[in-house]
């Protein structure tokens, strides 16, 4: 996985990119990191970058809606002093 998400980089670093394109990209290496790589704090940055870059759209309510999730699941996963 870590070969595809070097490519989904790749692809979001070309400036030229039509802001579709770009925005399914960066969902797409998102649920990369969430569902495959079992590493969802990886795809926190990109989620945070959608919803700066979007904010009324439907990305970017989608990656307000996964950011909410995986910070509750971050919380569920902390240990307890």
């Amino acid at each position: 996985y870590e070969g595809a998400a070097h490519w989904f980089r790749q692809a979001l670093a070309i400036r030229s990119l039509e802001p579709a394109i770009s925005i399914q990209t960066a969902r797409e290496l998102a649920e990369l990191f969430i569902h495959k790589v079992k590493q969802p704090e990886r795809a926190l940055p990109l989620l945070a970058r959608l919803v700066d870059q979007h904010p009324n759209s439907p990305a970017g309510g989608w990656a307000r809606s996964e950011i909410a999730e995986i910070k509750q699941q971050m919380k569920g996963r902390a240990p307890e002093h």
